[in-house]
């Protein structure tokens, strides 16, 4: 799952529409930003319904609950604010958070940076250990449980498949 800046504003969009009424959300044919809503959609954030518009789905309307919750918080600055290919979810933070659950919410020191500039982090005093720690916040374990209910759609185009079909075999050991 990828969610960047354009796809929170996107979501922003696709919502807005759906409050004022409109059940969904024409892009123009010129408008640069018609990549952003193909990617909601592969991610199943939005949905394209005829002719040619996209409605925003319950898991877009989570994950922006989601994020929407974490801007109230003095975790993360406004969304106008933040840079255009800021990336709020990712691979690396979706391993971070997947780290973090593993090892009962406690997240490590190679992954603590990349969370709490995201807000996802926060720090536990453990009477038991008398030391700090530093946990997944609620909103971390929200990412967490998000990323781990929902996965994006695979789209394999013929670029995609004659590139796998030219891959050479990688080594592997004799068990």
């Amino acid at each position: 799952m990828l969610l960047t800046t354009a796809h929170l504003i996107a979501l922003h969009t696709l919502s807005d529409s759906e409050i004022t009424g409109h059940t969904a959300y024409a892009p123009e044919e010129s408008d640069d930003q018609n990549h952003i809503y193909r990617e909601l959609e592969l991610q199943g954030l939005a949905v394209l319904v005829p002719p040619r518009a996209y409605q925003i789905t319950f898991t877009g309307h989570e994950a922006l609950g989601i994020f929407d919750g974490m801007q109230k918080s003095p975790g993360i600055p406004p969304i106008d604010q933040l840079k255009q290919d800021w990336r709020l979810l990712g691979s690396d933070i979706q391993a971070a958070l997947h780290a973090a659950a593993q090892n009962k919410m406690h997240v490590g020191p190679l992954t603590e940076d990349v969370l709490n500039t995201r807000g996802m982090t926060e720090k536990k005093y453990s009477t038991l250990e008398k030391r700090t720690f530093t946990n997944l916040s609620a909103f971390g374990e929200a990412w967490e449980d998000f990323d781990q209910r929902h996965h994006p759609s695979l789209e394999v185009n013929q670029d995609l498949a004659n590139g796998m079909r030219h891959m050479h075999p990688s080594y592997t050991a004799k068990t």
